[in-house]
């Protein structure tokens, strides 16, 4: 209930975390900002560190990408797909079509050995130019303009 009041799991988790601190003494540790940590703020605002990562492909490894501050899951399969995050084959793209897979044919049928790329927005990091692509948010510019 507290989640759909306040339209953020990561709250919810941050107070039940902060409660089981104080009422049972949890140890709670938390990463500090940290080079291969990008999330919104470094999606959304650090536009050179994105257009390096992707010009000259200075993609630390390993990666964490943070894709929580997405309005929807609609949009981060997006951002992922533009980005070359995305390795799962259309045909497992739902519940239902992985549901008819063996357990032995799943990686083999889902995993793509290569980044499947596709074009949304313009005005999004993007592993390759979108530039014909519409902006998401209105006046923004080309991100490899």
């Amino acid at each position: 209930d507290l989640m759909y009041r306040v339209k953020s799991h990561q709250q919810v988790l941050s107070n039940l975390m902060s409660e089981h601190a104080t009422t049972y003494g949890l140890r709670v540790k938390t990463m500090s900002h940290h080079p291969y940590l990008f999330g919104g703020y470094e999606y959304n605002s650090r536009t050179s560190l994105m257009k390096d990562v992707y010009r000259y492909k200075k993609v630390p490894k390993p990666l964490l990408f943070h894709m929580c501050w997405t309005q929807s899951h609609v949009h981060k399969k997006a951002f992922m797909k533009q980005m070359g995050f995305w390795q799962v084959n259309p045909q497992c793209a739902d519940t239902q079509a992985i549901s008819q897979i063996s357990q032995e044919d799943i990686l083999s049928t889902c995993c793509a050995a290569e980044p499947l790329v596709e074009c949304f927005y313009s005005d999004k990091p993007s592993v390759i130019p979108c530039s014909d692509k519409a902006p998401l948010d209105k006046g923004k510019h080309d991100f490899w303009k």
